[in-house]
């Protein structure tokens, strides 16, 4: 009885109900194309620093600075529970310069606060046409 009551918990528990506050340092890795130039590949030694928090159980803000002022978006995110320990989640931004779609997981330390998160963005510029891949790790800071 106990595994099934536990079992319905981490199917129907809203993942980041948790996770609300929370502040993650986030590391880019990718190659950006642009029509006409070459491939320019990214990482975090040349790209800007991006921090994520999450503002509730459907969104995040993205900052460009670990203070929090410098708002790049809110994502509207999307999440279920893998295990206890583990969820799997979709976000997306898009505004008239850009979209940006995001698939990964984020992973849970023992009280459920968010240990990590692993995704893989997609990001495409409306204005100047280019498009970037990248994959994203990021930690929490707080």
């Amino acid at each position: 009885m106990k595994r099934l009551v536990l079992a319905a918990a981490i199917i129907f528990a809203p993942s980041l109900s948790w996770a609300v506050g929370e502040v993650l340092k986030l590391n880019t890795k990718g190659t950006e194309y642009c029509y006409g130039s070459k491939p320019l590949s990214f990482g975090p030694r040349n790209s800007m620093g991006f921090w994520v928090r999450i503002d509730d159980l459907y969104s995040a803000t993205v900052y460009l600075d670990q203070s929090l002022t410098k708002e790049v978006g809110v994502l509207d995110i999307e999440s279920s529970m893998i295990s206890s320990k583990r969820a799997s989640f979709s976000a997306f931004y898009g505004d008239t310069y850009d979209h940006f779609a995001a698939v990964g997981t984020f992973n849970f330390d023992a009280t459920g606060s968010i240990k990590s998160l692993k995704a893989t963005l997609i990001r495409r510029g409306i204005l100047n046409g280019c498009y970037s891949r990248a994959t994203v790790k990021g930690k929490r800071i707080n």
